[in-house]
């Protein structure tokens, strides 16, 4: 009786190792190519910045960070990223996301970070550009921000991060011949 128990709680067990293995295996096939690992290196971060966390965050990204709000520049080491996720984090626990909330954030910036312009600067910088928030009439123009990542060590880190407070306008996105 006793083997039959062990079994039946081992087959589960070992069911959901091979599907978590599964997984880990699909997402490292699917992060192979450069562009792809940029994106998942910026979902990293941004979600560790959206939720606080500051073991995602600081593993994606390097110090300082060079932060440009608005045209001004300020430098952050690690001991700012922390404080600023610890408030984060914080502000979280204040107002909880219920699991369902959690997940469909996660959910959007997956899309929004599919969806994000990729460019290569280079064999070891390239540039993620995504949606932050679109407007809300179309003539308002969407916020965008842009992370800057370099490869060191075939590991991409964001270096820099790039915001403005005003939208862009939708003329500035438009071809010279829709002009």
């Amino acid at each position: 009786m006793m083997r039959v128990r062990r079994f039946a709680v081992a087959v589960p067990a070992a069911c959901a190792c091979l599907s978590i293995a599964g997984a880990l295996a699909w997402a490292r096939q699917k992060a192979k190519n450069a562009e792809d690992q940029v994106r998942a290196a910026a979902f990293r971060y941004y979600a560790g910045t959206i939720f606080g966390d500051a073991d995602v965050c600081l593993a994606v990204s390097r110090m300082p960070l060079y932060i440009v709000r608005d045209g001004q520049i300020t430098l952050r080491d690690d001991k700012a990223m922390r404080a600023l996720l610890s408030s984060i984090a914080q502000h979280m626990k204040q107002r909880p996301l219920s699991d369902d909330d959690r997940k469909r954030v996660t959910a959007n910036m997956l899309t929004i970070f599919d969806e994000a312009s990729i460019q290569f600067i280079g064999a070891n910088t390239a540039a993620c550009t995504f949606l932050v928030h679109k407007g809300v009439k179309q003539e308002e123009g969407d916020n965008l921000a842009t992370l800057i990542l370099h490869r060191q060590n075939d590991q991409w880190r964001v270096i820099e991060e790039i915001t403005d407070s005003a939208p862009v306008p939708p003329a500035y996105l438009q071809s010279p011949g829709e002009r």
